[in-house]
């Protein structure tokens, strides 16, 4: 480890907190030292401790300590660094009302679907199903491009 760090509490020293299972705990990563994650978590009796990571990736760590977004911590006992088992994914709030906006962020989303997967407003739809079929249906459909548009295919049928 990149510095000294008190000792790792055992399960037993973690005093309460919210865990999913004995020796587990929810909590954060404080930061990133030499590509080592530095956790703290609620009930902590010190600083920040450094963790082992073998799951989670460098870059989903330094966006998790940017956004302190929480993880789970197993501790063993003993000096043995806890383990990050994962981080906890947020959850998106549901549009509840008419006129709700829900917002993704990330540089990429990926909605799935084993069956199908269907996008709908008013009386208009495009659906996306697992025979790799895309339907677009609607009263009006329009295409722009401030290039070439193209329409492509083995066989093109117009109306």
């Amino acid at each position: 480890m990149p510095r000294n760090h008190p000792s790792v509490p055992g399960p037993k020293e973690l005093g309460p907190g919210r865990g999913l299972f004995p020796g587990t705990r929810l909590g954060w990563i404080d930061h990133l030292e030499a590509e080592v994650p530095w956790v703290d978590f609620e009930g902590n009796p010190g600083a920040p401790i450094p963790a082992r990571s073998l799951l989670v990736g460098l870059a989903a760590l330094q966006s998790a300590a940017s956004t302190r977004q929480q993880v789970v911590l197993v501790f063993g006992g003993g000096s043995q660094p806890p383990e990050l088992l994962s981080l906890v994914q947020p959850r998106l709030a549901p549009c509840k009302s008419r006129g709700s906006t829900s917002h993704l962020l990330g540089q990429r989303v990926v909605i799935s679907a084993t069956e199908q997967l269907e996008l709908r407003c008013g009386g208009a739809r495009i659906s996306f199903d697992s025979l790799e079929t895309v339907h677009i249906e609607g009263e009006r459909l329009e295409t722009r491009a401030t290039g070439v548009n193209a329409l492509r295919g083995d066989e093109i049928d117009i109306n």
